[in-house]
């Protein structure tokens, strides 16, 4: 872009610049010096306008005929006076930022709009990152926001886009964007703003802190960006590090965290206290996943249930049976072997619970969820095998006896009473299922048919999912 329009008269004072003729100042930059009119510089700029006001004509204070200018940008200074008396000037990608920041150095305002202009038409992804480095090297974060919707934009897209070198490319752009403030005007800045939750916005902070430090300034800027009042914003502190919080909100935070801990601590004590009597195994550990996440205990929660059998007495799988309350496990029969340890349950599926019938009774194995826990069952899947006693029976053909069931029986109470009765049939892979269980329940009962119970004695059971919500009552 040249910048140049004049008249005759201008013609005339570019003629008298470029020769030299009665200029009165004499500009220092290092080893170089720029001459120009005192009324020229006096008209444009108020930087030297100040000077020259300070400076006047008076009995005791001589005339000023140099300057010692502070900064040069590029050396730029001297396209800048050449703008002035309206000589043509090339302003190109490379340069105009360091013209914008002489400009603003020296209060020549005229000509801003159109450096502003031209840095906004020539935005491109090919110049972006340059203007951000140079706006952030001229420390200009303020004048840096007319490329803010592009940078806003761009980060938007990298974010979009789903490829293998996602990453990277946002990695490359986080470490380009290195000041927290012009970071923070990128954040709150459409469409990347009305894009992301404020937990993206995290996220994308906290993964910005581990690319660089943060000054005092930048934090503060960047934790203005969060509602620190909201409860949920204490789930930042269990997830993240936050060591770039300002001292005064992480403090807060911290003791309202410890607070919130204590008392959770305390609710599960006096729970296990009052249900001691009724539950024969305390599944704490996701009491501890409470405590640590500082979660809010509702009096009525909701949530899923996802294989729990083969997850009693760990906490590596994440689902939760009974967040609030206890499991009582009841095998009514000889137990060979419950539940060898997790890691083979998934890995090699080895691990069973054997149980075998005795006497009159099948074998099965119940659960029981407490007596103020109520499930809702989406759906109810079990792996396991029916093994046939080592004899066949007497009263038993031998047709019979080699007939391979696929039947189990599944009963569901709610308050004592049977909410659901069903039989259950198995495939090829032994897995029995059901799309939904229709009516609640706070226990279940799983055994062998009766019709089945001479034949089939042992109940090899690998795992059991139920996926639905839990409520507390």
């Amino acid at each position: 872009m040249k910048v140049f329009n004049r008249d005759q008269n201008q013609n005339n004072i570019l003629d008298l610049y470029q020769e030299k003729l009665f200029c009165d100042i004499v500009i220092h930059w290092k080893n170089e010096e720029y001459y120009a009119h005192r009324l020229i510089l006096q008209n444009y700029s108020s930087y030297f306008a100040s000077i020259f006001e300070k400076y006047k004509d008076t009995t005791d204070i001589p005339r000023v005929d140099h300057v010692t200018i502070e900064i040069n940008p590029q050396n730029m200074f001297s396209k800048v006076i050449d703008i002035l008396y309206s000589k043509p000037v090339q302003i190109t990608v490379t340069n105009v930022v360091s013209i914008y920041k002489i400009c603003c150095y020296y209060g020549i305002y005229s000509f801003i709009e159109n450096i502003k202009n031209f840095i906004t038409k020539s935005l491109s992804s090919n110049t972006v990152l340059h203007y951000v480095t140079e706006f952030i090297s001229y420390d200009m974060i303020e004048e840096s926001k007319i490329i803010v919707p592009f940078l806003s934009q761009t980060f938007l897209q990298i974010i979009n886009s789903k490829t293998p070198q996602q990453e990277a490319e946002l990695e490359q752009l986080l470490k380009c964007v290195s000041n927290g403030i012009l970071f923070s005007y990128v954040i709150m800045a459409d469409p990347l703003n009305s894009a992301l939750s404020e937990y993206d916005k995290f996220c994308l902070v906290d993964k910005y802190s581990k690319i660089k430090r943060f000054s005092e300034a930048e934090s503060i800027e960047l934790a203005s960006l969060f509602n620190w009042e909201d409860p949920n914003s204490l789930n930042y502190f269990v997830e993240f590090s936050c060591d770039w919080l300002p001292l005064n909100i992480s403090r807060k935070c911290y003791s309202t965290l410890l607070s919130r801990r204590k008392n959770i601590i305390k609710v599960f004590e006096s729970i296990s206290e009052n249900v001691k009597e009724q539950a024969s195994r305390l599944h704490c550990f996701l009491w501890v996943d409470i405590c640590s996440k500082a979660s809010i205990v509702p009096d009525h929660p909701s949530i899923n249930i996802l294989d729990f059998i083969s997850s009693l007495g760990n906490s590596n799988v994440e689902f939760d049976p009974i967040k609030y309350s206890y499991l009582l496990c009841n095998v009514h029969q000889t137990t060979y072997d419950i539940f060898h340890p997790i890691q083979s349950i998934f890995k090699n599926d080895q691990s069973y619970a054997i149980i075998e019938s005795c006497d009159d009774h099948p074998a099965s194995i119940s659960l029981s969820f407490g007596n103020h826990t109520v499930i809702t069952a989406n759906s109810f899947t079990i792996s396991c095998d029916i093994e046939k006693n080592t004899r066949k029976p007497n009263n038993i053909t031998t047709k019979q006896y080699y007939t391979v069931p696929n039947q189990l029986l599944v009963k569901t109470f709610l308050n004592g009473t049977i909410s659901n009765e069903f039989e259950i049939s198995s495939d090829q892979n032994k897995i029995y299922q059901l799309e939904k269980v229709p009516n609640s329940f706070d226990s279940i009962l799983v055994s062998i048919p009766p019709s089945l119970s001479d034949i089939y004695k042992i109940l090899r059971i690998r795992n059991i999912s139920i996926v639905g919500t839990v409520d507390t009552q």
